[in-house]
C-alpha cells in the first residue's frame, strides 16, 4: 500500500503547480458574483485523509502548497506556514470522522449530510491561508476576495462533486481491503478527550492567528500608506481610516464567532461522542450477555438431549432386561417343567431310553437357565455398581486352563477343538472374577456357533506393556450389520447356534461391559460361513484404567 500511496503522492504533488501556471485561482462564475479555484492535489488528499488517516493526507498536501507557494513567489518564511493552511482543512476531517463514528461509504443520507458539513466547514478552516497569500503578494481587499471565496467554495465544490461519489462507489470496497489487511485502524479508534481538546485548540487558534496576522499587516501598510496620502488628502485619509475601523470590528466580530463556534461545537462533538461512547459500550455488554445467553441454552440444549439420550439408553435397557426375563428365562424353566410334567403323568409308559432322553433335556435347560440368572446377576451389580472392579496380578495361562477344563466334555461331545494358545508366563492386572466371565462368554459362544469338526482357540501374548487376547472359532460367522447389533441391550440380538442352542445375547453385553473395566474395548472380526474373531487387551503391569477405542 506504501509504495502505491508514495506513486499517487509523487503524481498528484506538483499537479497544485498547474493551478499557478494555467490561472484557476478565483475563475469567475455567474458573471463574476461567484468564484471557484481548481486544486488537484486536494482530491488525492482528501481521499488518504478519509481512507488512511490524517498524516497519509497531511504530507502530500503541505508539500504540495509549499511548492505552489515558492512557484508564485511566496518568500521562503511565509512558505513555511502557508502550505499549514490545507493541512488544517485535512485536520476537520480526521477530527470529525474520529469524533463521530460515522460511515464514509456516503450510502445513507445521514452520512451524506454529515460529509457534506464537514467538507463546508474544513474548506473554510483551509481557504484562511488566502490571508496569507493575499499580504505576500500585496494583493488589495477588493482582489483578495476572489481568492479566499474560490479557495474554500472550489475546494468544497471539487470535493462534493468528485470525492464524494469516488467514496460512495469504491469506499465498500476500501473498507473491506483495509479490514482484509489490517489497515486504517488509526480511523477506526474513537479519539480522546485529550487529543479531541487538542485538535479543536489548533484549528480554532489557526483561524485565530490567521485573521490577526492578515488584521496586523494590513494595519501597518495602512499606516504607511497615510503617511504617504496625509500631505495630499486629509479628508480622503479619513475616509479611509474609518471604513477600516468598521473592517477592523467585522475582524474582531469574526473572531468571536470563530470562538463561540468552536466551544459550541466542541462541546456538542463531546456530548455527541459520549452518547455514542456509552451507546456503543451498552450494545457490546448487552452482545456479551446476549453471547452468554445463547451459550448458557446451547450448553443446556445439549445436556437435556444428553439426557434424553441417557432416559431412553435406561427405558431400553429396562425394557430389553424385561423381555430377556419374561422370554428368554420363561422358555427353560417352561421346558422344564413340560418334561417334569410329562415324567410325572406317564412315567411308567415311558421307555427308559426316553427317559434318559427326557433328563437330559431337562439338564440342558437348566443349564442355561443358570447360565442365564448369572449373567443377568453380575449384569445387574454391575449396573448398579455393586459389582466393583478390583484388579491383581492374574496368570492368564492358568485361568484359560482352567476353563477349558470346565468346557472341554461339552466340546468333546460337539466334536469341536478346543485350544489355548497362551505362555505360563503371561499375566495381567485384572480383575480375576471378571476376565474368568469374560472369557468363558467368548469361549461358549464361540462353541455355540462351531459346527462337529470345527475348532475354538483362546490366544494370549504381551506386548507393549499390555497383555492381547483373542478367542477365535471357524463356525458360522456373522454379516456386517450383524456385528454392529451385537452390543446393544435395546436390540433383542440372538440366534440359535448349530445345534439349535439357544440364548439372550446378554453374555457379550455383559463381556463388553466388563472390558471396559479394564481400559479396553472388545473387538469384532467376522466373515460369514468363515469364522469369527474376539479381540481385547488388558494391562500387563497396575496402571489406571482408560478406554481405548
Amino acid at each position: 500500500m506504501a509504495v502505491v500511496w508514495l506513486v499517487l503522492a509523487v503524481v498528484f504533488v506538483p499537479s497544485g503547480v498547474i493551478t499557478r501556471l494555467l490561472e484557476w485561482t478565483g475563475i469567475p462564475l455567474a458573471g463574476g458574483e461567484v468564484f471557484v479555484t481548481v486544486y488537484i492535489p486536494m482530491l488525492f488528499a482528501t481521499a488518504c485523509v478519509i481512507w488512511l488517516g490524517y498524516f497519509w493526507a497531511a504530507i502530500p498536501a503541505y508539500l504540495s502548497t509549499a511548492i505552489v507557494a515558492l512557484v508564485g513567489g511566496v518568500p521562503l518564511g511565509w512558505t513555511f506556514l502557508f502550505a499549514f493552511a490545507n493541512p488544517l482543512g485535512l485536520g476537520v476531517f480526521f477530527m470529525a470522522y474520529r469524533a463521530v463514528p460515522v460511515r464514509t461509504d456516503l450510502r445513507s443520507a445521514s452520512s451524506l449530510a454529515f460529509f457534506t458539513l464537514t467538507a463546508f466547514a474544513a474548506s473554510l478552516v483551509g481557504s484562511a491561508g488566502s490571508f496569507v497569500w493575499g499580504y505576500t503578494n500585496n494583493v488589495g481587499l477588493n482582489d483578495l476576495f476572489p481568492v479566499w471565496q474560490g479557495w474554500w467554495l472550489g475546494g468544497f465544490l471539487q470535493t462534493m462533486l468528485f470525492n464524494a461519489p469516488l467514496f460512495a462507489l469504491l469506499g465498500p470496497r476500501v473498507e473491506d481491503w483495509k479490514a482484509r489487511n489490517g489497515l486504517g485502524r488509526e480511523l477506526q479508534d474513537a479519539l480522546s478527550s485529550t487529543r479531541l481538546r487538542l485538535a479543536f485548540g489548533v484549528i480554532i487558534g489557526a483561524l485565530f492567528g490567521y485573521v490577526i496576522l492578515v488584521r496586523n499587516f494590513s494595519l501597518a501598510r495602512l499606516d504607511a500608506a497615510m503617511e504617504t496620502l496625509s500631505a495630499q488628502d486629509p479628508v480622503f485619509l479619513e475616509k479611509i481610516s474609518e471604513a477600516f475601523e468598521g473592517l477592523s470590528l467585522v475582524h474582531w466580530v469574526t473572531l468571536l464567532l470563530i470562538g463561540a463556534t468552536g466551544v459550541f461545537g466542541y462541546h456538542t462533538m463531546m456530548h455527541w461522542t459520549r452518547v455514542l461512547r456509552e451507546s456503543r459500550d451498552a450494545l457490546s455488554e448487552a452482545n456479551v450477555k446476549l453471547l452468554d445467553e445463547i451459550e448458557w441454552r446451547l450448553q443446556a440444549e445439549v445436556e437435556l438431549e444428553e439426557k434424553a439420550r441417557q432416559l431412553k439408553e435406561a427405558n431400553d435397557t429396562k425394557d430389553r432386561f424385561f423381555s430377556i426375563i419374561s422370554h428368554d428365562l420363561r422358555s427353560p424353566l417352561a421346558a422344564v417343567q413340560t418334561l417334569a410334567t410329562a415324567l410325572r403323568n406317564d412315567f411308567d409308559s415311558y421307555q427308559r431310553e426316553a427317559i434318559r432322553e427326557f433328563i437330559a433335556h431337562m439338564v440342558t435347560a437348566s443349564s442355561n437357565l443358570a447360565d442365564l440368572m448369572d449373567n443377568l446377576l453380575s449384569w445387574a451389580r454391575l449396573q448398579t455398581g455393586v459389582l466393583e472392579h478390583r484388579p491383581e496380578r492374574v496368570n492368564v495361562h492358568d485361568t484359560a486352563r482352567r476353563l477349558v477344563a470346565v468346557l472341554g466334555p461339552g466340546a468333546e461331545e460337539k466334536g469341536v477343538a478346543l485350544e489355548v494358545e497362551v505362555e505360563q508366563d503371561v499375566v495381567a492386572w485384572a480383575d480375576p472374577n471378571m476376565l474368568s466371565s469374560i472369557t468363558l462368554n467368548l469361549l461358549s459362544n464361540g462353541l455355540k456357533f462351531t459346527s462337529d469338526g470345527g475348532r475354538v482357540r483362546l490366544s494370549a501374548s504381551r506386548s507393549n506393556g499390555r497383555v492381547h487376547v483373542a478367542v477365535s472359532d471357524t463356525g458360522v460367522g456373522m454379516a456386517p450389520e450383524d456385528i454392529e447389533r451385537l452390543f446393544r441391550i435395546d436390540t433383542a440380538f440372538s440366534t440359535p447356534g448349530t445345534n439349535r442352542e439357544r440364548g439372550s445375547g446378554l453374555g457379550l453385553i455383559l463381556s463388553q461391559d466388563m472390558v471396559g473395566r479394564h481400559g479396553s474395548r472388545l473387538k469384532v472380526e467376522s466373515t460369514l460361513g468363515e469364522g469369527t474373531t474376539f479381540r481385547f487387551d488388558l494391562p500387563a503391569e497396575e496402571e489406571p484404567a482408560e478406554v481405548h477405542t
